[in-house]
């Protein structure tokens, strides 16, 4: 996909988190032209026991999570004074069935994807969240292989840590991926 870039610097626009059990590390790179923030995110289990990474949506909305791709769901966006947070934090409900990356002990998943930003208000920094919680036995059902790992379906509303990337001051390196 092309787009205008904003000016390339030698500093990419990343940051890092970290959680009890798990850490963030995010980039970014926005084009100003038409509002398109691209994003990646690693998250890591830092923990022994596996880790449930609620990035994934529910069944009945996202049916292509489970699909070959894995993908992730949209995350919300909310924007406050020029703040953009990307959140994939879940709405627990009447029979909700969250999808969950099960993310092995010590194990990493890396995320990319992209979203057009509403409005026109002026974008000042950015951060993602992503919800996380232990992987119980008896909790989960299921299991679709991805290219990401095993996506299982929660059984009941498991207690979320919300893990959070610091915030990235798009204006600064917003250019390029770093590896």
């Amino acid at each position: 996909m092309q787009h205008d870039a904003i000016t390339p610097t030698d500093r990419p626009a990343q940051a890092d988190a970290t959680a009890q059990a798990a850490a963030i590390a995010a980039q970014f790179r926005y084009y100003t032209d038409n509002r398109l923030l691209d994003f990646r995110y690693t998250l890591t289990n830092h923990s022994a026991e596996p880790l449930a990474v609620f990035d994934r949506g529910s069944l009945g909305r996202t049916l292509d999570a489970v699909g070959p791709t894995g993908k992730v769901a949209r995350p919300s966006i909310s924007i406050d004074n020029g703040d953009v947070t990307l959140s994939f934090e879940t709405t627990v409900g009447d029979g909700a069935r969250l999808l969950a990356l099960e993310l092995a002990p010590k194990g990493r998943v890396q995320v990319e994807a992209w979203e057009p930003l509403p409005g026109s208000e002026t974008i000042k920094r950015v951060r993602v969240c992503v919800p996380v919680a232990p992987m119980r036995a008896g909790r989960f059902e299921g299991g679709i292989d991805t290219r990401d790992g095993l996506v299982r379906i929660a059984t009941d509303a498991p207690n979320l840590n919300l893990v959070c990337s610091a915030w990235v001051n798009i204006a600064e390196g917003a250019s390029d991926w770093t590896d």
